[in-house]
């Protein structure tokens, strides 16, 4: 096996635009300093190197590279037009079945009258806004898609307090007793689907540039 030296370790990088610029070579595992195609200075091991030439902030750079153009903006948001009127569709779709079908589909899971009305009634008040509950999901993945990942947690937050907080206002108005847990359960997702289209009209999405085109 040939000896390793400074020398024979730049003879091998040259065509690949890399150079080592440390003075003296030890063995495989010594760190050594090198200079990649860019000129960034890394230390790496030799092994390492010579099995996989990847400079951190050349990796990062390329990340921070990877931004939406005009024409995949126009394609994102064409998709999410069709998207929306998917989800506009089945929803409709779906209303329809849990209001004629609901209580035979119930009737599964058991068959005590007073809990199959109260179930249905649910269903009849929560089938009729499966589609804000449907946008939630769509702006939530065009979101994560494209790297604005707060939109999970923020979307995630008026969520919860809204649930808490309606839940508590309504089921203490008289007339709606009970039945104010599933106005909360609809109500909320009405204002997470609001919290969501706004974050999208505020194009944050655009804006994190962490989706390659090859990707969308």
């Amino acid at each position: 096996m040939p000896r390793i030296t400074i020398e024979s370790i730049n003879e091998e990088l040259k065509e690949f635009g890399w150079s080592c610029v440390s003075e003296t070579y030890k063995n495989l595992e010594t760190e050594l300093e090198f200079k990649c195609e860019e000129g960034h200075s890394l230390f790496a091991s030799w092994k390492k190197i010579r099995t996989k030439r990847e400079c951190p902030r050349c990796k990062d750079n390329k990340l921070k590279e990877k931004v939406l153009t005009d024409e995949n903006k126009k394609r994102v948001k064409k998709g999410l037009k069709t998207g929306v009127t998917v989800t506009a569709i089945f929803s409709a779709l779906m209303c329809l079945v849990m209001h004629l079908f609901g209580r035979s589909i119930l009737r599964i899971f058991g068959g005590d009258q007073l809990i199959l009305d109260i179930a249905q009634r649910a269903l009849n008040i929560t089938s009729c806004f499966y589609f804000p509950l449907g946008i939630i999901y769509l702006i939530r993945g065009l979101s994560n898609g494209a790297g604005d990942s707060t939109q999970a947690l923020l979307n995630g937050i008026v969520e919860i307090f809204s649930r808490i907080g309606l839940a508590i206002l309504l089921t203490r108005i008289p007339a709606l007793g009970m039945w104010g847990i599933w106005i909360t359960t609809a109500s909320t997702w009405c204002i997470a689907a609001g919290e969501c289209f706004l974050r999208y009209r505020q194009g944050v999405w655009m804006r994190r540039g962490l989706m390659p085109e090859d990707n969308l």
